[in-house]
C-alpha cells in the first residue's frame, strides 16, 4: 500500500495525511482508475470516514473531462438506494477537483470470484441485489454503462454498485466520448455500445447477464485472444446457453441469462423484470397474498383442517372409460384414507377433474386437482391404450392418489417407500434440537440422497438438517447455508408446490435478514400447505416481536397443535410466554420438551429463562447439562453466562467472547439474537454501557424485537437511557415497514 500511495502522489500532488478543503484528511489510497485516484478519507466535520476521488492532474485541464466529472456527480446524486454507493459532493483544492462518496468496506465481486467459485444461491442473491440497484438507477434515467465485477462491492450483507463515473442520462443519443472512444469495458459491453448505438437500462442488463454467465460457468460467454475480438463476437453471434458449459445450472436460470444476453436490447427484460424473475427463482413470491388479512384467513383455514381428513370431490369423468375411472378413484381414496370423499365441489376442500381423449387405440386422461378457491393444486396427463385398460386405470389412480397425498398428508415423505425408514429416522434425530443428533440426521440424509438423488423430500429434509447445523454452530459457514438453499431450490424445481421447501427458503431469507423476502416465502409455504407448523410459528414469533401479540400467540398455539413434537415451535412458544411473564406456561413447555427430546433438548431455552428470571437453580442445571454434553455447538459458551447468573459477577473473557459471537462473519439474524443475549448478560452483571452497546448493535441489524425491548426484565437497567429510546425507535420503524409492505395491521 505504501508503494501504491507513492505512485498516486506522483500523479496527484497530495500525500497521505493531507487535508483537503480544510475538512477531508487523506488516510489511505484505495485504488486508481482512468479518471483519478480514490482515497479513504476522514471527514472532520461529520466525524466519519468516506471515499474521496481526485481527478488526475494530467487531465484536470481538459474541459471535456471536467465536464464529464461534474456530470458524474450530478447523475450519481440522483440515485439514492442501499444497493448504490451514495455520492455526496464535489469540491476543489489547490486547483484539483475531487468527489466525496460513501466508503464501502469490503471486496469487489471480481476479487470474490477470483478467490473461489460462488454457490448458486449466492449468485442469485447477488444478481437480485444488483438488479435492485440498477432498477433504482434506471427509474431516474441513469444508466451505469460500465457494469462489471470490479464495480460491484460486497460489503457485509450489502451488494453495492460503484463507479457511476461514466454513467449518463439515457436519452438515446450515441454512447461515445468526444474523443471518439467507446465508453465501457469490452468484455461486458452490450452490442449497442460496441456499435455506438442508442442505449437504455437494458444495456446494463446485458452486462449483468454477462456477469451471471461468468459466475455460473466460471468463464465469459465469449472467448478470444483480445478484448476487441471477444467484443466482436458479440456483434455476430448469439451467446451460448450456459448449460453447455455447466449442465447443473437450473433450466429457468439458464433461460433468464440467455434472454439477458440477447443481441437486440428490445429482446431483453428490463432490470425490474430481471429482479422479479430472480426473486421467483430464489423462492420468493413477488406478489400474491398481499395484506395481513390473508394471514388471518390462513390461520382460520388451518384450524378447520386440524383433527379431520381433508374432503375431496371426484367429478364424473366423461367418456367410455370415464365411469370406471371415477369409481376406481373413489375406491382408492377411501381405501388409502388420505381424504374423505364428498359429493359436490362447493363443500369439498379439493376437487378432481378429468377428461378423456381417444385416438384410435390410444387414450389420454388429462387430470387436475383444484382447491376450493379455484387455485390449481396439480395437473398432469396419463397415456394408455384401449387394449390395456387395467394398466391405464392403475396409472390414473396412482397419479391422482399421489397428488392428493402431497396435498393432504402433513408429511407425505419421499416418493420411494424404500426411503421412508431412513427419512423418518432422520426426522426423529432432527427434532431433538441437539447438535450431535442433528449431525446424525445430516449423515443419514446425505447417504440416502447420494444413493437416490433427486427426491425432493429427501433434499428438503437434508436442507432443514443443514440449516440446523448452520444455526447451532454459530451461523458462520455460509457454504452450509448455501447448500441448504440450493437443495431446497432443486426440490422446488421438481415439485413447485412442496411447502416444506418453501419454508426452508423462508428460513434462509430470515437468517440473511431479508425480512420482506422471508415473509413472502413463508406465505408461499402456507399457500401450498396451510398446516405448515414451522411457517405459522415463524410468522407468529415475528408478530409477537412486533407487538401484534394476540395474532402471534394464536399462530404459535396453532403451530403447536399441528406439530406438537417440533423443538423449533416449542422454543417459539417458550420465548413468547417468557416475554409475557407467564411462568407457569413456560415451565410446562420446558418440562414437556425435556420429556419428548431428552433433558438436553431445551437447554438453550433454559439459558435464556435463567437470565430473564435470575433463576439460580435453572442456571446451575443448564450449566451442568452444557458442560457434560460437550456438544461442540455455539451455545456451549452459555456455560459462562450461567456462571455469571449464579455468581453475580462478569466473566473477564465475556466482552471478547461476545465480540466473536456478534462479528460480521455471523449471519444477520443470528447476530441480532447474540447481541440480545449479550445485552441481557451485561445488564445482569451491572454493565449498562456494554448492555446499551449491544442493544444499539442489534437495532442496527434486521431486528424486529420490540417485545423484548419493552418486556425483558434485565433491560430495566438501561430502559430510561436516551440511547435505548433511539434504538427502539429504529426497530419500531422497521416493524412498521415490514408489515406495511404486505398490508395494514391494526394496533393492539
Amino acid at each position: 500500500m505504501a508503494d501504491a500511495a507513492l505512485a498516486a502522489t506522483q500523479a496527484i500532488p497530495f500525500t497521505i495525511g493531507a487535508v483537503l478543503a480544510e475538512r477531508y484528511e487523506l488516510r489511505a489510497l484505495l485504488g486508481e482508475g482512468g479518471m483519478g485516484a480514490v482515497f479513504r478519507a476522514y471527514d472532520r466535520e461529520l466525524d466519519e470516514e468516506i471515499a474521496l476521488k481526485v481527478l488526475h492532474a494530467d487531465i484536470a485541464s481538459d474541459v471535456a473531462a471536467l465536464t464529464r466529472f461534474r456530470r458524474e456527480v450530478k447523475l450519481a446524486r440522483r440515485v439514492t438506494h442501499r444497493n448504490v454507493a451514495r455520492t455526496f459532493d464535489l469540491g476543489t483544492h489547490a486547483g484539483m477537483r475531487f468527489l466525496t462518496m460513501e466508503l464501502i468496506v469490503g471486496e469487489s465481486l471480481g476479487a470474490r470470484k477470483a478467490r473461489a467459485r460462488l454457490h448458486l444461491p449466492d449468485v442469485l442473491r447477488i444478481a437480485a441485489e444488483i438488479a435492485r440497484g440498477l432498477s433504482a438507477a434506471h427509474v431516474v434515467g441513469v444508466v451505469h454503462r460500465d457494469l462489471k465485477p470490479e464495480n460491484v462491492m460486497l460489503s457485509d450483507e450489502r451488494v453495492v454498485l460503484t463507479d457511476f463515473g461514466i454513467a449518463r442520462v439515457a436519452d438515446g443519443s450515441a454512447d461515445v466520448m468526444r474523443t471518439g472512444m467507446i465508453v465501457g469495458t469490452p468484455a461486458y459491453m452490450a452490442p449497442e455500445q460496441l456499435e455506438n448505438g442508442p442505449i437504455d437500462g437494458r444495456t446494463d442488463v446485458h452486462a449483468l447477464g454477462t456477469m451471471l454467465f461468468e459466475l455460473l460457468a466460471n468463464r465469459l460467454p465469449f472467448s478470444g485472444d483480445t478484448p476487441i475480438s471477444v467484443a466482436a463476437q458479440r456483434l455476430t453471434g448469439d451467446a451460448p446457453d450456459v448449460r453447455t458449459v455447466d449442465a447443473t445450472v437450473p433450466e429457468h436460470v439458464a433461460i433468464l441469462v440467455h434472454e439477458m444476453l440477447a443481441r437486440r436490447r428490445e429482446d431483453r427484460p428490463d432490470a425490474q423484470g430481471v429482479l422479479d424473475r430472480v426473486e421467483a427463482l430464489r423462492g420468493n413470491a413477488a406478489s400474491g397474498g398481499r395484506g395481513m388479512s390473508r394471514l388471518a384467513t390462513l390461520t382460520m383455514e388451518s384450524v378447520a383442517l386440524l383433527g379431520q381428513p381433508r374432503t375431496v370431490a371426484i367429478e364424473p369423468i366423461a367418456g367410455e372409460l370415464g365411469p370406471v375411472l371415477t369409481s376406481a378413484l373413489v375406491d382408492a381414496i377411501a381405501e388409502t384414507r388420505i381424504a374423505r370423499v364428498v359429493t359436490g365441489r362447493d363443500v369439498a376442500d379439493l376437487a378432481v377433474h378429468g377428461t378423456l381423449h381417444a385416438s384410435g387405440e390410444r387414450v389420454r386422461a388429462r387430470l387436475r386437482v383444484v382447491e376450493r378457491t379455484g387455485t390449481p393444486a396439480w395437473a398432469g396427463h396419463i397415456d394408455g391404450t384401449i387394449a390395456n385398460t387395467l394398466d391405464f386405470e392403475d396409472a390414473v389412480v396412482a397419479a391422482v392418489v399421489e397428488a392428493l397425498r402431497a396435498r393432504t398428508a402433513a408429511d407425505p415423505g419421499p416418493r420411494d417407500p424404500a426411503l421412508r425408514d431412513v427419512y423418518d429416522k432422520a426426522g426423529v434425530e432432527l427434532s431433538a434440537f441437539v447438535l450431535p443428533r442433528v449431525r446424525v440426521a445430516v449423515t443419514l440424509l446425505e447417504e440416502v440422497e447420494a444413493k437416490h438423488p433427486g427426491d425432493p423430500r429427501i433434499r428438503t429434509r437434508l436442507a432443514r438438517a443443514l440449516q440446523a447445523v448452520y444455526g447451532q454452530t454459530g451461523a458462520r459457514d455460509r457454504s452450509v447455508q448455501a447448500r441448504a438453499e440450493e437443495l431446497a431450490l432443486r426440490a422446488l424445481e421438481t415439485e413447485p408446490a412442496l411447502a416444506d421447501a418453501h419454508n426452508v427458503i423462508a428460513q434462509v431469507r430470515l437468517a440473511d435478514g431479508e425480512l420482506i423476502a422471508w415473509l413472502r416465502a413463508a406465505q408461499e409455504c402456507l399457500r401450498y400447505d396451510p398446516r405448515c407448523g414451522g411457517a405459522h410459528a415463524s410468522i407468529g414469533s415475528m408478530l409477537c416481536e412486533s407487538l401484534h401479540v394476540r395474532e402471534g400467540l394464536r399462530r404459535i398455539e396453532l403451530a403447536t397443535r399441528i406439530e406438537p413434537e417440533s423443538s423449533y415451535i416449542a422454543f417459539s412458544r417458550m420465548w413468547a410466554y417468557g416475554m409475557l411473564g407467564d411462568r407457569d406456561k413456560v415451565r410446562a413447555v420446558l418440562d414437556a420438551w425435556a420429556v419428548r427430546g431428552g433433558p438436553l433438548a431445551p437447554v438453550v431455552a433454559m439459558t435464556r429463562i435463567a437470565v430473564w428470571w435470575r433463576d439460580l437453580e435453572m442456571a446451575d442445571r443448564a450449566r451442568t447439562l452444557i458442560t457434560e454434553a460437550k456438544a461442540g455447538a455455539s451455545w456451549d459458551q452459555a456455560a459462562i453466562i450461567m456462571s455469571s447468573v449464579i455468581d453475580g459477577k462478569m466473566d473477564p473473557n465475556a466482552p471478547t467472547t461476545f465480540e466473536r459471537l456478534t462479528s460480521r462473519e455471523v449471519a444477520p439474524r443470528q447476530r441480532v439474537m447474540m447481541n440480545e443475549v449479550a445485552a441481557e448478560y451485561f445488564a445482569i452483571v451491572n454493565e449498562p454501557d456494554l448492555a446499551l452497546k449491544h442493544v444499539a448493535a442489534s437495532a442496527a441489524l434486521p431486528m424486529t424485537n420490540l417485545l423484548w425491548l419493552d418486556a425483558c426484565e434485565p433491560l430495566s437497567l438501561v430502559r430510561n437511557d436516551p440511547r435505548f429510546s433511539e434504538a427502539r425507535a429504529v426497530v419500531a420503524a422497521r416493524c412498521a415497514d415490514l408489515w406495511g409492505s404486505v398490508g395494514s395491521w391494526p394496533n393492539e
